[in-house]
Parts: C-alpha cells; structure tokens; sequence
C-alpha cells in the first residue's frame, strides 16, 4: 500500500500547534477521553479503539502516540468517529503510518472528515456492517485582518490538498480529483456506504450484512410417530381428517336414549403429511367399534366439510372387520397403544351422559 508523504514543513507546523494547545490545562472539572488500547479476545495483536471526536476535548495525537508506545506486533485500530481537528487528525495519521507493524483498520460506525483519513493509514481497511465514511474539504474559523484571512485561507487550501493526496496515494485517481469529490454538494463533501467505501478504493472489503438462515424443512418420516400424530396450529387441510362417531338414532327399542338420536361426536385428528393412511382408517374403525356404533347402509356420516381420504372406511368394511373371528390379541405395538389411549376414555356414552347433566 502507498502512504502519503506529508509535507516536512507543514508536519512542523503541525507539531508546533498541538503543543501550545496541550500545554493550556483543562477546565476545572473536565476530564477527556482517550483511546482504549486492549487484547483482541481471539489471541490475536492489540486492538486500539479511537471511539470519539480527534480533539483536545476527545481522542488526540498524544494520547495515541502514549498508546503506541506500549504495544508492538501487528495492530488492529477500529474507529467510530465524527472527526475533529485536522491536525490532530494529522498526526494520527503518521503515527499509524509509521508504526512498525501491520495495521489493520476496521471502520465499526462512521469514519468521517479528519477520521476518514485517519483510516488510510491501515495497510487494510475493513468496513464493517452498515458503516459510513464521510470526506469534505478542510474548514476553520478566523479573526483577524485582511492578512489574517489571506493566510488562513492559504493554510486551509494546503492542508485540504495534503488531504486529497492521502485519498489519491490509497485509491489511486489524482488528488485535484479526490479534491473535487471533497468540495462536491455544494462545499459539504461527499458520503459513502460501506459498498460505494471499498468500489472508490477508500476501503478493501466490507463485512457483509447479518442474515437469520431459516431452520431447514425435515424430510418426511416413512410412518409419523406418535408424537407428531398431532402438531398444534396446522392448518394443512390436505392432512387433516376428521372422523365422527353418531349415537345412533333408534326405533323404540330398548335402550337409555330410546326413541332419541344423540348428539354428533366429532372426533378430530391432525395427521401430518407423509403419516401412515392405514393407521387413520384403523382409528376409525377401532373407534367405531368401542362405540358398538355401525352407520345403516346408505348412511352419511354428518359431518360438515369433513375431508377423508378416499379409501376410507365404509359400514360394510367396519361390520366385516366386527364379523372376523376373533384371534388372541398380539402384544400391542406403538401404533396400538395409541388407538387404545384415543378411543377407550372418554366414551361417546360418558360423552352423551355429561351433555345431558349440563
């Protein structure tokens, strides 16, 4: 990477000023900040953190050279930071310029005005997530005569074009350039995203923004257990049956409810997709025969917008599978223990009995 060299005259100058200003005392009851200098978590080189203006009331070029001086290897600077005073700003530069290291510059929030240039002195510049950097030609204020301001309007015309070569020697193009870019909107320079940042050359990569991954989608099971016969909230019609049992309406014989029909059960089952078919038709059924209900032939099952698949059970299967003769049971598998647990509490009758009570 290509440093600028700034002028030996104009350092001089620079050097003069900052140790007139230092040497004034604080206000009464005034305390400044000063950059944290700190281990990187990971084992890596020191870490410097210039996390406030470039001033005397903020971070300054003495505090950073006090700093340097207590660290060696390669260096990790990260700024956020409005910017301040051009030639503290200056001499930060330089000293970063000239430590003996690497020097890796990470722009954490926004590295504008005197910060901007600050960070063309890593020998890499990372932008990270949603940064900004910020350039625009020097200013100040004076007071004065004629003289006065024709001097200062000198110094501000050679301190903007060292600037501009500090951009040039980082991205390449001329400082007159660089120089136009900073006097662009009307005097108030010119902002970069951390993408527009590293495609003018300022910086050398950006650190992408944050993204959730969503969680991937299982893959169907083969048969669902019983655990996933019923998942809350789905609102899959396609894999949702519902099966109902009737009361069966009679003709006077004998019987608790003789001459009544009952009320509908509804009973209603959410089976995901790739569930086993036979297992919902053997609920049915075993539910309909714990019952000791059978649909009439020609029957309907009553129940409104109810969605079966079509090989569901008919009353001529459910009396054929009654009519079987009967087998000492097998021991019961998973699937039995759960048709067992669905259709032996509560009972359509226990059902009916608690209807009628309230």
């Amino acid at each position: 990477m290509t440093r600028f060299a700034v002028d030996a005259a104009l350092m001089g100058q620079v050097r003069a000023l900052l140790a007139r200003r230092d040497a004034r005392p604080l206000p009464a009851g005034h305390t400044r900040s000063t950059p944290k200098l700190s281990a990187q978590a990971d084992g890596g080189g020191p870490e410097l953190l210039i996390y406030d203006e470039i001033s005397y009331w903020g971070v300054c070029a003495t505090d950073v050279a006090a700093a340097l001086a207590t660290v060696s290897g390669d260096l990790t600077v990260r700024i956020n930071s409005p910017g301040g005073d051009v030639f503290d700003g200056v001499a930060i530069y330089n000293l970063l310029a000239d430590y003996p290291g690497q020097v890796h510059v990470v722009v954490d929030g926004l590295a504008a005005s005197a910060a901007s240039f600050i960070a063309m002195a890593g020998d890499t510049v990372t932008m990270n997530r949603a940064s900004q950097m910020m350039i625009h030609d020097g200013s100040g204020m004076c007071w004065g005569n004629e003289a006065d301001m024709k001097a200062f309007a000198a110094l501000l015309g050679m301190v903007s074009g060292t600037i501009a070569g500090i951009y040039a020697a980082r991205a390449g193009g001329t400082p007159e350039e660089w120089r136009a870019a900073m006097l662009a909107d009307s005097g108030l320079g010119t902002w970069y995203t951390a993408e527009a940042a590293v495609e003018a050359g300022l910086a050398d990569e950006l650190v992408p923004l944050a993204t959730r991954d969503s969680d991937p989608e299982p893959e169907p099971a083969a048969h669902a257990s019983a655990d996933a016969l019923f998942p809350y909230g789905t609102n899959d019609a396609a894999g949702r049956w519902q099966l109902a049992a009737l009361v069966p309406a009679t003709d006077g014989s004998a019987g608790p409810y003789a001459g009544e029909r009952g009320p509908e059960i509804i009973m209603t089952f959410n089976v995901p997709e790739g569930a086993d078919e036979d297992l919902a038709r053997r609920i049915a059924a075993e539910s309909r025969k714990r019952e000791g209900y059978y649909p009439s032939p020609g029957e309907p099952t009553p129940v409104a917008g109810a969605v079966a698949p079509e090989s569901a059970p008919t009353a001529e299967l459910a009396a054929a599978e009654d009519s079987t003769p009967q087998t000492p049971e097998p021991e019961l598998d998973e699937w039995d223990r759960l048709i067992e647990h669905l259709t032996a509490e509560p009972s359509a009758e226990d059902l009916l009995a608690s209807l009628r009570e309230a």
